[in-house]
């Protein structure tokens, strides 16, 4: 941990927002030079009408090449022949000098067709490109119908308000650094050609200064009021009531002395925490670490990945080759997962599944993620589970969770280690809420994981129906 930075990550959240594809004609006014000779010929001009002689004279042409420059000018309307036979600007070509008087500066029309993207919660630009993102573990938004039935007429506004801003990007043409921005003159059409989704991930950190939790935005994605007041309403529609103490009552039953000590009172001693997380010691005569935040976290997912390493090192096969049992319990949370890390996180969850090499042979392993559900789901829960998850659909298994199952997650591989992260919940964080526990591999304590989490998925529900029940692949296949 970084003393000097007060903010200190606890959970990423990936969000899939609405984005709509448009193709916009228009057309632009350019201000422009001309060439050498031209340009010379009308600064002269601009000073004195000129006879064709003290033209050429000028320029040390022969009487072929001056009539030839200055007949291309007469075409275009830029100079005349006054009746003395002098030569003279034209009320058009006298417009070029209005700007600065001095150099010929002309305007010309330059006609576009191009796409662009905008984000329907505010219209502001997205860029040129279509993009599309995989929804897949993602928190999807929605705008209002209002703005969708109406986004050609709320892109053309944003197009004219942003049209400065996306012509310095390049996006119009490539343009240097220093370049004048034309005007943009009208637009001619605009037609909606796709409605895609973007995905933007977002940060929640802890202010272990104030206790507030604040976020932050990791990519490019232009944020505006409409966006963050909707994410939130994503995030405040959980429910704020506080689990302070159902998650005291359970770290009591793991024996959990530093969570119980964080809690005493109404709040979480964050800074006692973090400062735990770097000790070895936790329990009495045992060895455990702490994890402070998401599994999901990079750090964090880390000290799984070295923990499982660990254990490929020491196990070893027994006679019977009995599977070692090795659960994944999901918590209730609905942020849980909603970020692409997960992924990774579950192909080594299945990499160690396929058993642990010996040189006596392969130590098989039993895994399973168990997934709650609020009741007994249909066939769409499930499939809608197995293909948000699919990295690990094998050995997703599902239960019937009552809420007060829903506060831990736990990882527990029988005899050898048990990961518990508790999901906090308080009022004041508006719904969002806060993981933090320990890594053990102290064996009691393993024990009680494992009778948890065994006690978690069994018994009945209300209605009399069993809580666990089995793969969920095997509820596709009864459809």
């Amino acid at each position: 941990m970084n003393n000097k930075d007060p903010l200190v990550p606890i959970f990423q959240l990936d969000l899939s927002v609405p984005i709509q594809s448009f193709v916009i004609e228009f057309s632009v006014i350019k201000t422009g030079g001309l060439p050498f000779v031209p340009e010379f010929v009308l600064r002269l001009l601009n000073i004195s009408n000129l006879s064709i002689d003290a033209l050429a004279g000028f320029f040390g042409f022969n009487p072929k090449e001056v009539n030839l420059a200055i007949s291309s000018l007469i075409d275009k309307g830029d100079v005349e022949y006054l009746r003395d036979g002098r030569v003279s600007l034209t009320p058009l070509s006298r417009q070029y000098f209005e700007e600065n008087g001095k150099e010929p500066l002309f305007k010309s029309l330059g006609d576009f067709r191009k796409r662009f993207t905008f984000e329907l919660f505010d219209f502001k630009y997205f860029g040129v490109d279509e993009k599309y993102s995989d929804t897949r573990n993602s928190v999807l938004l929605d705008v209002e119908n209002e703005k969708r039935a109406n986004s050609v007429s709320y892109a053309g506004r944003a197009f004219q308000n942003s049209f400065r801003e996306i012509y310095r990007k390049g996006d119009i043409i490539k343009v240097e650094e220093d370049s004048k921005i034309p005007d943009l003159y009208k637009i001619s059409d605009i037609r909606k050609t796709r409605d895609l989704t973007a995905r933007v991930s977002v940060t929640f950190l802890m202010n272990i200064e104030s206790g507030v939790i604040e976020r932050k935005l990791n990519s490019n994605f232009p944020s505006s009021e409409s966006f963050e007041r909707t994410l939130t309403e994503v995030i405040s529609s959980a429910s704020s009531r506080s689990n302070l103490k159902e998650i005291s009552i359970l770290a009591d039953y793991f024996r959990d002395n530093v969570t119980l000590k964080a809690l005493d009172g109404n709040n979480l001693d964050i800074a006692y925490l973090l400062t735990k997380q770097f000790s070895d010691r936790v329990h009495k005569d045992d060895v455990a670490s702490r994890i402070f935040g998401s599994l999901h976290l990079s750090a964090n997912w880390a000290h799984v990945q070295k923990t499982l390493e660990n254990c490929k090192k020491r196990i070893k096969i027994g006679k019977n080759r009995t599977p070692l049992r090795f659960d994944w319990l999901i918590p209730s949370n609905h942020t849980w997962g909603q970020c692409e890390n997960i992924r990774q996180s579950l192909v080594n969850f299945l990499d160690f599944s396929a058993g642990i090499t010996t040189k006596a042979g392969v130590v098989p392993i039993d895994s399973r993620i168990l997934f709650p559900f609020e009741s007994t789901p249909d066939v769409r829960d499930v499939r809608k589970c197995t293909k948000e998850f699919k990295e690990a659909e094998n050995l997703l298994n599902g239960f019937v969770a009552s809420q007060a199952d829903g506060y831990v997650e736990a990882l527990c591989l029988e005899n050898n280690f048990a990961i518990v992260i508790y999901h906090l919940a308080l009022p004041d964080w508006n719904g969002s809420v806060v993981p933090f526990g320990f890594v053990t591999e102290d064996q009691t304590i393993i024990s009680l994981v494992d009778s948890f989490i065994q006690n978690t998925i069994s018994g009945y529900t209300s209605s009399l129906e069993p809580k666990f029940f089995g793969p969920l692949k095997s509820q596709i296949s009864l459809e």
